[in-house]
């Protein structure tokens, strides 16, 4: 049973009544899951000795709050480093069979742009981009776009609660 430490600092400076800007830094992990230890079917197979995946994240950013019908407005600069990423790779070129693997580092950087609009009812959308750039891993640009960022006020102090889904990039 390991127990593992993880550390995370953040500090937010306001410039003015409706802006701000924040810093922070923290350490994660995520465990394989079922599927990526144990499942096995006749194309896909798990490793019940992949290790975890771990980063080290960095984000500086800046927001602007309640300007006319904009709720927020942010830009992050984000740098990740992360270790023993898992991914299912095929076990040999045209077999279409995939094996889940650590498959190394890699160290990823870029902007994320979010806006969050009032609409009627107390129902708020929250659209948003993420422009990535990975050293270390196949591709060196990819383009990801937040989709289905939808989000409800809290009726009594206002903040919005967002279920944030992540597409992935179109193939190539």
């Amino acid at each position: 049973n390991d127990v593992e430490f993880l550390p995370e600092i953040s500090a937010v400076k306001y410039t003015g009544e409706k802006t701000e800007i924040h810093i922070s830094a923290n350490r994660f992990y995520r465990l394989p899951s079922f599927t990526e230890l144990y499942y096995e079917d006749l194309v896909n197979k798990g490793d019940p000795s992949l290790k975890k995946e771990s980063s080290l994240n960095y984000t500086l950013g800046s927001s602007l709050s309640n300007y006319g019908i904009l709720k927020k407005v942010s830009c992050d600069l984000f740098l990740r480093d992360e270790s023993n990423i898992i991914d299912w790779l095929e076990t040999a070129p045209g077999s279409k069979k995939y094996n889940a693997v650590n498959v190394g580092s890699i160290r990823r950087q870029g902007v994320e742009l979010r806006a969050g609009f009032a609409l009627r009812g107390g129902l708020a959308a929250l659209p948003g981009a993420v422009v990535v750039h990975g050293e270390d891993l196949e591709e060196d640009l990819a383009v990801l776009f937040w989709i289905g960022r939808s989000g409800h006020q809290h009726p009594e102090d206002g903040s919005a609660h967002e279920d944030q889904r992540l597409a992935s990039p179109p193939s190539a």
